[in-house]
C-alpha cells in the first residue's frame, strides 16, 4: 500500500521519522557501519543560511482576446494590455498562479483555482480592453482564388484514351 501524506511538510516529517527510527540505526550494507555513528565522524557543517530553491512549475500560454489564459483546465485573467501575447505562467508551491510578460514583468497574480472550467477574473484587468481591441483590429484572413481560365483547365487535363467497354468483355472471355 502506498504512503499517504497531507502536504510536503507532512511528507518530510514522515521521511525524517523513518530515517531516525529505521534507516540510520541499522548497519549499512555497504559501509557495515551504523549511519548515525558514522555521521559524527563526517564533520559536516550546516549552511550559514538556508538555501531556497524555486520549485515553481513554469509554462507558457498565449492570452486570448478576452484577457484570459488557459492553465490546468481553468482560466485566469490578465490586463488588457497583454491581450494575444505569449506569457509565462508560474505555479508556485504555495498555490499561486503568477503571470509574467515576455520581458519578465509580473502582470497578474491569482490563487490556483481547483476543479475544471473555473475562472479567476479581476475586473480591473478589463480596463482599456476596448482601446486595445480597436488598436489591434485586423482584417480576418481571406483567401481569394481566381477563377480558372477555360484554356488553363484544358492544358492541365491529362489525355485519356477513349475505348469501347466491349474490349473488357473480350478480355474477360479470354481469361475463362
Amino acid at each position: 500500500m502506498g504512503l499517504t501524506y497531507q502536504d510536503l511538510a507532512d511528507l518530510n516529517d514522515q521521511a525524517l521519522a523513518w530515517l531516525n527510527a529505521v534507516a540510520n540505526v541499522r548497519i549499512h550494507g555497504t559501509t557495515h557501519e551504523i549511519p548515525f555513528a558514522r555521521l559524527a565522524l563526517e564533520g559536516l557543517q550546516p549552511f550559514p543560511e538556508q538555501v531556497v530553491y524555486d520549485t515553481s512549475r513554469i509554462s507558457y500560454r498565449r492570452s486570448s482576446r478576452d484577457c484570459l489564459i488557459s492553465y490546468a483546465g481553468n482560466f485566469y485573467s490578465v490586463p488588457a494590455a497583454y491581450v494575444c501575447q505569449q506569457l509565462m505562467v508560474k505555479e508556485t508551491p504555495d498555490g499561486d498562479v503568477v503571470i509574467f510578460s515576455s520581458e519578465g514583468d509580473e502582470v497578474a497574480h491569482h490563487r490556483l483555482v481547483t476543479g475544471r472550467h473555473q475562472r479567476a477574473v479581476r475586473p480591473e484587468h478589463y480596463a482599456g480592453l476596448r482601446a486595445v481591441a480597436s488598436r489591434s483590429k485586423r482584417a480576418g484572413a481571406v483567401q481569394t482564388v481566381p477563377p480558372p481560365s477555360p484554356l488553363a483547365e484544358w492544358l492541365a487535363a491529362p489525355l485519356v484514351e477513349t475505348r469501347s467497354l466491349g474490349i473488357y468483355d473480350e478480355l474477360v472471355e479470354g481469361i475463362r
